[in-house]
């Protein structure tokens, strides 16, 4: 029996071969876009210094399972990254979360000028976040009196706020303009830090949660509308370690690679839906 391929006259060959290889043609094409720096994001990955984009994107690149992986230094510039989710890869940038011009252009560029914005995942870290300035801990134990835990959170978490009511007015103003992006995923880092408080941090960073923080999420949800966007959070533990402050530890209450990779799994099936949605 002949086959039907082998009808197709030669000068549809060239259509047809692109169809059928779409998916590796897609592949390449984004990580020459994430190699040369060009071409529109796809998904913006944002938050404030410390909460751990960097690392995120890194595991869900795969590089953490190399042996030779160490944590890098807080990032200055926009990253790229091309990362697979189910069957298509998306260009993925990350923007840094310091308050410089570097920021505000990667902010501009990702939204302001991008009507192809799929999704955007902000990572928070329920004020575990890590300051890497040794200076900047210090000013803020001696001048500002945050000695313990409890205090640094807090005041994390208050930082945190005021960022993501930041980036809330730039979703719903982004779009009102260009009707995208079409989804947002809180994406709560450092989970091995308060596993046996899991539900509490969900209650916080949760649509139907209750506090500041998911005033803002039901904030965007009353200006957008449910149908033309999808809100979700989750849990994930990009990278196992303790926090320190002050000479006091909180260790990772995660043990088992299991636990961890149960996480990453769960927010990979999340985005990939996600980005389905959004197509």
């Amino acid at each position: 029996m002949e086959n039907w391929t082998d009808i197709i006259p030669s000068v549809l060959k060239a259509p047809y071969t692109v169809y059928k290889n779409r998916k590796s043609i897609n592949y390449w094409w984004k990580q020459l876009q994430a190699y040369a720096d060009f071409g529109n994001t796809n998904i913006a990955v944002l938050g404030v210094a410390g909460t751990g984009k960097s690392v995120l994107t890194s595991c869900l690149y795969g590089e953490i399972n190399n042996l030779n992986y160490s944590l890098p230094p807080t990032s200055k510039q926009v990253e790229n990254r091309a990362i697979s989710l189910g069957e298509w890869t998306h260009l993925f940038r990350v923007i840094p979360g310091q308050g410089t011009t570097v920021r505000a252009k990667g902010l501009e560029e990702s939204l302001n000028k991008n009507s192809r914005l799929n999704g955007i995942v902000y990572l928070v870290n329920f004020g575990y976040t890590e300051l890497r300035n040794a200076q900047e801990r210090n000013n803020l134990i001696r001048s500002k009196g945050l000695k313990n835990i409890n205090d640094i959170r807090h005041y994390n978490l208050e930082i945190e706020l005021y960022d993501f009511r930041y980036i809330a007015n730039k979703i719903i103003e982004n779009h009102t303009l260009r009707h995208s992006p079409t989804w947002l995923c809180i994406v709560c880092n450092k989970a091995d830090l308060f596993f046996n408080e899991i539900e509490k941090a969900q209650s916080y960073y949760d649509i139907n949660g209750y506090s500041k923080f998911s005033d803002e999420l039901k904030r965007i949800r009353s200006f957008i509308g449910s149908n033309s966007m999808v809100i979700e959070s989750l849990p994930v533990s990009a990278y196992q370690k303790s926090f320190e402050w002050n000479n006091i530890s909180v260790p990772s209450q995660i043990t088992e690679v299991e636990q961890a990779s149960a996480l990453i799994q769960n927010l990979v099936q999340t985005l990939s839906n996600l980005t389905d949605y959004g197509h």
